[in-house]
């Protein structure tokens, strides 16, 4: 299972790099905030993520809803709420590329994760030979 997060105008660019990775999309799971934030023309008040599959691999549970309220937090952290959803209806192992802070139960990638450079790796390419226990 994948969920790969993307904004509305991404939308279609997200379906292709799921494709070429080898997954069908098969739905999007919706965020709906609890409040408008940013928007060029539209305020936006959700977020999209989009969910593929690679083989026939089903879900854990048959009565996930595409759409999850919960509140915003701060910039581009994605809520509890998300991180429960996927463990409830994904097996793992669980991967966070982009990740805000370390998770339990799951392996985290990002330079925003506290801890030591041994636990993560710098997308801008600042430590080019990472290691990751």
């Amino acid at each position: 299972h994948l969920y790969l997060w993307a904004t509305d105008i991404y939308a279609g660019d997200a379906n292709q790099v799921m494709r070429a990775w080898g997954f069908t999309p098969k739905t999007w799971v919706v965020w709906v905030k609890n409040r408008m934030v940013m928007g060029n023309y539209y305020r936006h008040q959700h977020e999209l993520c989009l969910f593929a599959t690679r083989g026939t691999l089903r879900l854990k549970r048959f009565d996930a809803s595409t759409v999850f309220t919960a509140p915003v937090t701060r910039h581009s952290a994605k809520p509890d709420t998300f991180y429960a959803l996927v463990e409830s209806c994904s097996p793992g192992p669980y991967l966070d590329v982009f990740a805000r802070r370390r998770r339990a139960g799951w392996s985290v990638f990002g330079d925003e994760v506290a801890g030591d450079a041994a636990y993560q790796t710098r997308l801008d390419g600042a430590n080019e030979s990472p290691v990751v226990r």
